[in-house]
Order: structure tokens, then C-alpha cells, then sequence
């Protein structure tokens, strides 16, 4: 039991008001459109726990996402040429000292780089966030490595631990949190063509070709449907050649990967979603897709860092480049409605409990005060 003394103490820690915080969030190219997602929930969530940012972002880059006021956004253009440092982020480490920061955190790695650099310009810690297996990889050739780590996942901590990335202490898991619609928004109108949209890197011919093949085997059995695929990549040709092979190039859309942004747009209209493809990384967009209300239809292996992808739970499985398996589970969506609508709302409800935005700010809070040597984060 504890003494008197500690129990007072654990209730002096408990009642002693918490300080706010000065946190730099370090950006590459790339980087907001890939999170953007996930970004406003966590920058709208940090207010809350008295965490003050700072976005230092590219000039390019799209900071729609980041509500800004509150959050400074901090602009900077080319810090390498010819893949060598230039110097450039010494400058930007200058500009930033006046922001009375306490901590970085790049958002990705491939904003790893240039948060090492600029906290040992700065005198900082720095935390990164992992959304890839293939992270503990490059960060290996790190000179500056950071002192905690955010896993999306558990695949990606276990890489990250085995490859020494950081001390296991140091390496925590916490899923991206993203709004969540109400209910299912797929097949509500009974009437109405049904929309598929496919989407992932088109580098892969072997894994997008079932989504054109299964699609066709769809209009030869006289169902009402649509094909969009999201991507761009050398495969793209192919797809394009196979569809006019098969007969339906005039029902087949393909367009050029969107932001995150423009996805939940995309998703609203939207009765099915297909990732034909495994990834190394966290497949955000079918995460979105799922957080809009729509049944996912995902090609995965073991090492698939997706968590939320559950067989039957969250989402139904495929084996990469089934035509087959992948046909019949599309007419199982679109003969049965309602489990289809069932399946989506599984995932609703699975999604607010595991990728609650409200968990991941208190989580990623907790690390930043813990690296500041401030106690935990979370009210």
C-alpha cells in the first residue's frame, strides 16, 4: 500500500497545473498530402492539451488541412540540391529559434532528414512518426537519431525494434485517428449505377489486373456499375490496353491519384472500395475509404502493416491477383446489400474504438511530454 506521503505527493503531481508546450512540426514534400487526414484531427486536438505548433513546412505543399490561425505555418523552399544538404536548413534553423520551441516532430520520415538537422542546430529533441516497414531501413544512415519514435502499428514497431531503430522503450504504437462517418454511406440508392473505385500505386500490372478483369466478368452478368481507379504509374498503359482487350475502356475511369483531401468527396459517392495491391506502409486510403461509411475490399500478406484491415471484421480479404476470389466477393457485396452496409458499419465501429482521433492526440501527447521529461500528456 502507499504511504501517506506518496499518496500526497501523487496528489500534489495530479493537482499541480500543466505548462503549455512549444512543438515544431517538421514537413517534406509529400508529407501533408499523404497525412492530411490525419493532421487537422490531431492539430485541432492539440489546442486542447495546451500544446502550441508550428507547421514548418515546403512552399508547395498544401497546409489546407492545418488550421491556421491557431497553428503557425512556417514556409521554406529547397534545403537540398542534387540530393545534397545545402546549407538552407541552417537558415531555417535560425528563423525558427525566435518560435521559443521545445521539441520537433517530424510527421513522417521522409521529414526525418531535416528534423536531425535542425534539432542539433537548435539544441532539440525530436520525435518521428512511422507509417512504413521499410522506416527502420532509412533510418539507418541517420547520424541524429530521434529520441522517441510513433508507430502506426504494431507490424511497424516489432521492424523497428528488430532493426535497433531505438530502444524498445522508445518505439510507441499509436494508430492514426480520423473522423468517422455516422453510418454507412454505400448502396443508398437502390436504383443508382453502382461506383468502385480502386486505388493504390499503378506500378504493379499483375495486381490491378483482376480489378479490370472482375469488373467486366460484373457487366457481362448485366450489373450496373462503374470503374474508377486512382493512381498513375508504368502500368497504367497496360490497364488501358486490357480494357479495350476486354470490351469496357468506355466504362473504366482512370485519374491521377488526389490529396487526402479530395478523397472524402470521392468516398461520399462511392459504393465500394478495392486496394489491389499489399503495401509496406499503412494504406491510408483505404482507411479514409472506410471511415466514410464504405466497405473496403483489400489484397493482403503477413506483412501487411494495416492493422485495421480484419478479415471479415473490417474489411474482406483477397490473395493479390485473384480475378477470381475478388469477382465472386464483389457480387457477394452487391447481391447483399445489407451486409454489405453491415460490414461498413463493423468497421465504423471498430475505427472509433481503435483510431479514435481523441487517443491519438492524448497518446501523442503523452510522448512529447515524456521526452521533455514533463511526466504524461493526457488530461
Amino acid at each position: 500500500m502507499a504511504t501517506e506521503t506518496e499518496t500526497a505527493t501523487e496528489t500534489s503531481e495530479q493537482q499541480q497545473p500543466r505548462r503549455p508546450i512549444r512543438v515544431g512540426w517538421i514537413a517534406d514534400t509529400g508529407t501533408l498530402d499523404h497525412l492530411a487526414r490525419v493532421v487537422k484531427p490531431l492539430a485541432v486536438g492539440m489546442l486542447d492539451e495546451l500544446v502550441e505548433l508550428v507547421a514548418v513546412c515546403p512552399r508547395a505543399a498544401n497546409t489546407g488541412e492545418i488550421p491556421s490561425p491557431p497553428v503557425e505555418v512556417l514556409s521554406y523552399g529547397p534545403v537540398r540540391r542534387f540530393g545534397l544538404w545545402t546549407g538552407a536548413h541552417e537558415r531555417l534553423g535560425q528563423e525558427m529559434r525566435g518560435r521559443r520551441l521545445e521539441l520537433l516532430h517530424a510527421l513522417d520520415t521522409q521529414a526525418a532528414g531535416l528534423a536531425g538537422r535542425l534539432a542539433d542546430t537548435l539544441k532539440l529533441p525530436y520525435v518521428l512518426s512511422s507509417f512504413s516497414l521499410g522506416d527502420s531501413e532509412r533510418l539507418g544512415g541517420m547520424t541524429r537519431r530521434p529520441d522517441a519514435i510513433i508507430a502506426a502499428g504494431d507490424l511497424i514497431r516489432q521492424r523497428l525494434v528488430q532493426r535497433h531503430a531505438a530502444p524498445p522503450e522508445k518505439i510507441r504504437v499509436v494508430h492514426p485517428g480520423v473522423y468517422c462517418a455516422k453510418r454507412a454511406t454505400c448502396f443508398t440508392q437502390t436504383q443508382q449505377t453502382v461506383a468502385i473505385v480502386a486505388g493504390g500505386s499503378l506500378d504493379s500490372f499483375r495486381a490491378f489486373r483482376p480489378v479490370v478483369e472482375s469488373f467486366a466478368a460484373l457487366l457481362k452478368a448485366d450489373i450496373d456499375c462503374a470503374l474508377f481507379i486512382l493512381g498513375s504509374g508504368r502500368a497504367e498503359k497496360q490497364l488501358r490496353k486490357l480494357a479495350d482487350a476486354l470490351g469496357v475502356r468506355t466504362e473504366v475511369t482512370i485519374v491521377d491519384r488526389p490529396g487526402q483531401g479530395q478523397l472524402p468527396g470521392i468516398f461520399k459517392a462511392a459504393d465500394i472500395y478495392i486496394s489491389p495491391a499489399p503495401a509496406r506502409a499503412v494504406d491510408m486510403t483505404s482507411l479514409l475509404a472506410m471511415s466514410a461509411g464504405v466497405p473496403v475490399l483489400a489484397a493482403t500478406d503477413e506483412k501487411d502493416p494495416s492493422d485495421f484491415l480484419v478479415a471479415d471484421e473490417t474489411a474482406l480479404l483477397f490473395e493479390k491477383g485473384s480475378s477470381e476470389e475478388l469477382t465472386a466477393k464483389l457480387k457477394s457485396l452487391m447481391e447483399d446489400r445489407a451486409a454489405a452496409r453491415s460490414l461498413a458499419d463493423k468497421a465504423l465501429e471498430y475505427l472509433r474504438k481503435s483510431h479514435s482521433p481523441a487517443t491519438m492526440v492524448s497518446k501523442i501527447v503523452e510522448v512529447y511530454r515524456q521526452v521533455l521529461g514533463l511526466g504524461g500528456g493526457g488530461r
